[in-house]
């Protein structure tokens, strides 16, 4: 049993998280909380039968917090990250880690240093649909060859639930390399983008359209073993994209055979004439395997989770073709640290 502090109780606390912890109750034991408004932490300590504390140091500082989940920071930035790895307490992070990948770095080796792991929130990697397209990719279906993805981005009015910390473009696009990185299980040696105007059907509801493609080699001397090509739509300010046009559309073009998968936990998949179509939603859903494996690993397990590296990676190459609207750009491959 892991005992924790949660800290954060934001829009996606009874949708997104509450539901989770209560299914893996017999494994997580929430001990303390803390919210900047009172009353909603006053209220979540009642029905965990948790103690509300009145700061961030008092409840990391707690001998009966050994980890801690961040599921809303809040205005304190990375303070309870810093106070985390004071007290040598692991900490899982939920939503956006900004965009300035060596404060980013600076804190992942600080907490490499203390032995801490600080994991954060890229969930797509844990999708019911993600994770049996892995299945099938190491049997049925092959390695990866090209990757298309398509949606819209969430605007302020309409923020997509299922990933809390991607409603900006550049966050939505780290999160979105994240995932060809993790799924095609190499890096990318290059990447381009490009700003194009939408098609006058479109011109309505959408503003401009971000095109992101990476090539996926194992050098930069090897020929290409994989690409992903990224296309989000960008509405403007006053209007609210469809729930089906904020869903992630994926398409694979595979060794052995072809995949979509629309949103968490739809699959289509085909090997020569034999198609198949699979609805994952009885499946656990993508936190309450993030927090498991988390928790398991914060008890001693082996299990491989992702680190604040991670973010960096995907956010140097995003960033890296960044520019005004309409430029074109190319970046060569120069991750952080890396030559």
């Amino acid at each position: 049993m892991l005992k924790v502090g949660i800290i954060g109780f934001g829009p996606a606390w009874e949708s997104r998280y509450y539901p989770a912890l209560r299914k893996l109750r017999d494994r997580i034991q929430v001990t303390a909380v803390y919210d900047v408004v009172q009353t909603r932490a006053e209220a979540v300590s009642l029905e965990l039968e948790a103690n509300r504390v009145d700061g961030l140091y008092a409840l990391i500082a707690r001998r009966d917090v050994e980890a801690v989940l961040l599921f809303d920071a809040n205005w304190h930035a990375e303070i309870p990250l810093h106070f985390a790895c004071e007290h040598l307490k692991p900490v899982f992070i939920a939503g956006s880690m900004g965009d300035n990948v060596s404060h980013i770095h600076a804190l992942q080796k600080d907490a490499s240093n203390q032995g801490i792991s600080l994991m954060p929130e890229l969930s797509r990697r844990y999708t019911p649909a993600t994770l049996r397209f892995r299945e099938l990719l190491a049997t049925s279906l092959g390695r990866v060859r090209r990757l298309r993805l398509e949606l819209t981005l969430p605007t302020a009015e309409a923020v997509h639930p299922l990933v809390p910390g991607q409603s900006n473009e550049l966050d939505l696009l780290v999160g979105l390399v994240d995932w060809c990185r993790c799924v095609i299980g190499l890096q990318p040696q290059s990447i381009s983008s490009r700003v194009v105007l939408p098609a006058p059907s479109q011109r309505g509801t959408i503003t401009r359209i971000r095109e992101v493609d990476l090539i996926f080699k194992r050098s930069a001397t090897d020929g290409e073993l994989g690409r992903a090509e990224i296309r989000l739509r960008i509405p403007g300010s006053k209007l609210t994209p469809t729930e089906s046009d904020m869903t992630l559309q994926c398409q694979a073009d595979c060794a052995l055979g072809h995949a979509t998968l629309t949103g968490s936990d739809q699959l289509l998949w085909r090997v020569g004439n034999t198609h198949h179509q699979e609805s994952l939603n009885t499946e656990r859903s993508e936190v309450e395997l993030m927090l498991d494996h988390f928790t398991r690993r914060i008890l001693g397990g082996l299990i491989p989770i992702p680190s604040l590296d991670d973010v960096c990676q995907s956010l140097a190459w995003v960033q890296a073709v960044s520019r005004p609207s309409g430029e074109e750009t190319t970046a060569a491959c120069l991750l952080p640290g890396k030559n």
